[in-house]
């Protein structure tokens, strides 16, 4: 651990190396958290502090246990989605006009249940924000409405697109605040290129299958899985990051 300490600057550790050395002792890093030190070392040295007058500490957020039950509730819609995508790939075939589809009626409570879940999640990240972070707050509370659209509707995409990227409006804004990692930071991006990508260029377009297949869209659709994932794993990390970081915010 003194190795990625001493990736601070020495300003830096003369304050705190103590203090972050204890924490550490006290709760041992995973990968994840690892990743988020070196990050902090990289925002102090990118913006060192004005020597002999140190910024306070960010006071810590505290919210009780409604973040982490926030986080499994949102794992637990991530569960659901895969779920809604099996029922999706297997309801009924059914040809209307020369075009064939997938009757996934079956799938639509799963849909529904999934996708506000994730809406509590992004709520959730959004409360944890830092007070400036109005904007953020904003778009997550836009994008969870029109995210409850989608739900209701699924054959609405621009709502499901609108919503994704009101998520990841919230999901940088919690990067920055060094709310969320990098990784988890690109996970949800990933995920969110791979499952609205295709879509949005078959809209306009852009793309356009040689041999059409009914179940391409569910499969397209179970890589927004990651967004579930991400949004989870970081309120269920929330408490742990927050004791491990809040050093590296000063």
């Amino acid at each position: 651990m003194t190795r990625l300490v001493g990736l601070y600057p020495r300003a830096w550790r003369d304050r705190y190396e103590d203090e972050f050395l204890a924490l550490l002792a006290e709760r041992p890093p995973d990968p994840l958290d690892r990743l988020d030190i070196v990050r902090g070392a990289i925002d102090a040295r990118l913006h060192p502090q004005v020597q002999g007058s140190p910024a306070a500490p960010e006071p810590a957020i505290v919210r009780g246990p409604w973040p982490m039950r926030a986080g499994w509730l949102t794992l637990a819609g991530g569960v659901l989605w895969i779920a809604t995508m099996i029922v999706a790939v297997n309801s009924p075939i059914v040809v209307d006009g020369g075009r064939a589809y997938r009757d996934a009626a079956a799938a639509a409570p799963l849909f529904f249940a999934a996708v506000v879940m994730l809406g509590v999640g992004m709520l959730a990240v959004a409360l944890e924000l830092p007070e400036p972070a109005r904007a953020a707050r904003t778009a997550a509370f836009w994008s969870s409405m029109v995210g409850m659209l989608w739900a209701l509707a699924p054959w609405l995409m621009l709502a499901g697109m609108t919503a994704f990227s009101g998520l990841i409006v919230v999901a940088v804004a919690a990067w920055r605040a060094g709310r969320w990692s990098s990784l988890e930071l690109g996970i949800l991006f990933v995920g969110v290129a791979l499952g609205c990508g295709p879509i949005l260029a078959y809209s306009v377009g852009l793309w356009v299958p040689a041999t059409p297949d009914p179940d391409t869209q569910f499969l397209v659709l179970g890589a927004l899985v990651a967004a579930w994932g991400a949004v989870g794993a970081s309120l269920v990390r929330a408490p742990r990051r927050r004791a491990t970081s809040q050093p590296t915010i000063a």
